[in-house]
């Protein structure tokens, strides 16, 4: 099986992404991709390359250790290892520990753009297509961010294949992820400084008899075109 590594992501209202700290909690900051390419995701990629430059720029590994840990994957979908960085740790400034798998974990900010229709409150989060079948997937949503996330932690015997269908073997980069949400850990007790970027994003506290909450996604399933 190739995994993920042939999809195409696209998410092109996604020009910000919130970044992490060693525990993969946000630190609170929004960070512009431009500033880290390999969260880059505002023209389509194929996963393959994502990963790729991430483990290159994110992780600290060789461009030619990153590429072959992608290559060992589509050369042989069966393969049981798993990718993992370093043990003294990711790249400079990527916050990652070593001895972890590694991949995409990351809530990305979704901007509202001048082409948005100004009667929606939906806006265009991702667009994941797999040009082999020519299947695509877009996501409209509400909410302020979309977490991507790789599959990094799964490893072939977890969940264990007697749970899975046809007793599959589920490991790292099998499947991807993109769930539609307010930031993660943006709890605030008092209301955020208008001049704070995270706050936009921050969760909403139900209270009894306060407001309610809500929060609208919507997918669409097609053919490329």
């Amino acid at each position: 099986s190739e995994r993920i590594l042939k999809h195409v992501l696209h998410m092109p209202k996604c020009d910000k992404f919130t970044p992490l700290d060693n525990t993969s909690i946000p630190t609170r900051k929004v960070q512009s991709v431009k500033d880290v390419t390999a969260m880059d995701f505002c023209q389509p990629r194929t996963i393959s390359d994502a990963l790729v430059h991430y483990g290159d720029e994110m992780v600290g590994l060789t461009p030619e250790t990153a590429e072959d840990n992608v290559e060992e994957i589509m050369n042989d979908g069966s393969t049981e290892s798993i990718f993992k960085v370093p043990k003294e740790g990711g790249a400079a400034g990527s916050n990652l520990d070593g001895d972890k798998p590694y991949g995409f974990d990351h809530n990305y900010v979704i901007n509202r753009h001048d082409d948005d229709d100004a009667n929606s409150a939906l806006r265009l989060a991702a667009i994941l297509s797999h040009p082999p079948t020519r299947r695509s997937m877009s996501i409209h949503t509400s909410a302020p961010g979309v977490q991507l996330y790789t599959s990094n932690y799964l490893s072939g015997t977890n969940p264990p294949s007697d749970l899975c269908k046809g007793n599959s073997k589920y490991s790292q980069w099998q499947g991807i992820c993109l769930e539609t949400q307010t930031f993660p850990d943006s709890i605030y007790s008092t209301p955020p400084e208008a001049t704070d970027e995270f706050g936009k994003g921050r969760c909403f506290i139900l209270r009894p008899g306060g407001d309610d909450y809500l929060h609208e996604v919507h997918f669409a399933f097609g053919r490329m075109p």
